[in-house]
C-alpha cells in the first residue's frame, strides 16, 4: 500500500532522520510509589516502592515538584534483553516486572488513574496477589524476546480464548506497548505499538487500509497493522545512515496527529479514554461476548472518522 503523502512531507521535513525525537513524558513517582506500596507486605513478591525508586533515580528530574521524565530510550533500557535474562540465561523476575511498570507510566503521564490500572493488572488477590501476574509477564516477554513481538501478541490472544484472565485489564493499545519496548531493546524486529491516536489516523487517510481492533487481543489485526507500518517504512526514501522501521512510522504518524510537542497535562485525551474503555469491555468479555467491544470499535471508527485532532 502507497505511502500517504502526509508522511512523506513529514519526513521531507525533518533536517536528519535523528530528528524524529518524541519528548519524554512527565510522571510522579510519589503516586505510583504510594499506589504500589498498597501491597507492601508478606503476601507480595516483588518490593514495588523499590522498584518505582529504581525507575525514578534512572530518569531526569522534571520541573514541576516531585516530578520526573521518561522517555522512549529510557524505557528501552529497562527492557533490554541483558538486563532481562542476563548472558541469555533465566529472566529475572524484578527486571521483567520493571519492565512492565515502565512503558505503563510512560504510557500515562500525569493522567491520574495510571497507577491504579496498572496496580490492578499487577494484583489479583489471595495469599500470592502477584504471582499469577508475573509468571503471565514473564511467559509473554520469553515469547517477544524469542520469537518476536506477533508472536507475543499472538500468545496473549491464544491464552485469553481459553482463559479471560490471562493478563487481563492492559488491553491491545497498553499490552503493545510492553511488547513494543521488549522488541526494542532486544535482537527481536521491532514491533511497535498500536493505539487509537495512530490508527484513527491510518482510518482517517487510508480508509482502504481498514480498521484495527483495540477493544480485544486480534492477533491477524495486529499482523496487518505491524505488516503495514514495515511497508511503510521499507518505501520511505532511507540514506547510508538511516533506514526508516515501523516504529519510526508509528512516532511519523503520532507527531502527524498529535503534534510534535506533548502537552503536560493531566487530562485524559478521547484517544485514551477510547485504549481504557476497550481495556475495560475486552477484560469483561472480550472476543467471548462482543457485544460491549463492538460498540466501542464502533465509537473508535466513529471518532476517527468525523473529529479532526482540533476538535
Amino acid at each position: 500500500m502507497t505511502v500517504p503523502q502526509q508522511l512523506r512531507d513529514r519526513v521531507s521535513a525533518l533536517s536528519s532522520p535523528d530528528d524524529l525525537a518524541q519528548p519524554a513524558m512527565t510522571w510522579r513517582p510519589a503516586s505510583w510509589r504510594n499506589r504500589l506500596s498498597r501491597e507492601r507486605d508478606a503476601r507480595a513478591s516483588l518490593d514495588y516502592p523499590g522498584l518505582i525508586d529504581e525507575l525514578a533515580s534512572a530518569t531526569t528530574p522534571g520541573t514541576g515538584d516531585g516530578q520526573h521524565r521518561i522517555g522512549r530510550i529510557d524505557v528501552a533500557q529497562f527492557a533490554s534483553s541483558e538486563g532481562l535474562r542476563p548472558g541469555d540465561g533465566e529472566l529475572v523476575t524484578d527486571a521483567v516486572v520493571r519492565a512492565f511498570i515502565a512503558p505503563m507510566i510512560w504510557g500515562y503521564g500525569l493522567v491520574g488513574y495510571g497507577p491504579y490500572r496498572t496496580e490492578r493488572v499487577l494484583f489479583r488477590g489471595g495469599d500470592a496477589p502477584d504471582k499469577v501476574a508475573i509468571g503471565q509477564l514473564r511467559d509473554v516477554a520469553a515469547v517477544a524476546l524469542s520469537q518476536g513481538g506477533t508472536a507475543a501478541f499472538k500468545h496473549i490472544a491464544d491464552q485469553r480464548r481459553t482463559n479471560r484472565a490471562y493478563l487481563k485489564y492492559p488491553g491491545p493499545a497498553f499490552g503493545t506497548k510492553f511488547i513494543y519496548f521488549l522488541t526494542k531493546a532486544s535482537p527481536a524486529d521491532t514491533t511497535p505499538v498500536m493505539d487509537s491516536v495512530v490508527t484513527g489516523w491510518v482510518q482517517r487517510n487510508v480508509p482502504d487500509a481498514g480498521t484495527f481492533n483495540l477493544s480485544w487481543w486480534d492477533s491477524g489485526s495486529y499482523e496487518r497493522y505491524v505488516g503495514l507500518m514495515n511497508d511503510w517504512a521499507s518505501d520511505l526514501p532511507s540514506s547510508s545512515a538511516h533506514a526508516w522501521a515501523a516504529d519510526d512510522v508509528e512516532l511519523l504518524i503520532f507527531q502527524d496527529a498529535r503534534g510534535v510537542a506533548i502537552p503536560e497535562s493531566e487530562n485524559v485525551t478521547a484517544e485514551s479514554m477510547l485504549d481504557d474503555l476497550g481495556a475495560e469491555t475486552d477484560a469483561r468479555g472480550g472476543n467471548v461476548d462482543k457485544v460491549g467491544v463492538l460498540l466501542v470499535e464502533a465509537l473508535r471508527e466513529w471518532f476517527a472518522l468525523t473529529l479532526s485532532p482540533d476538535q
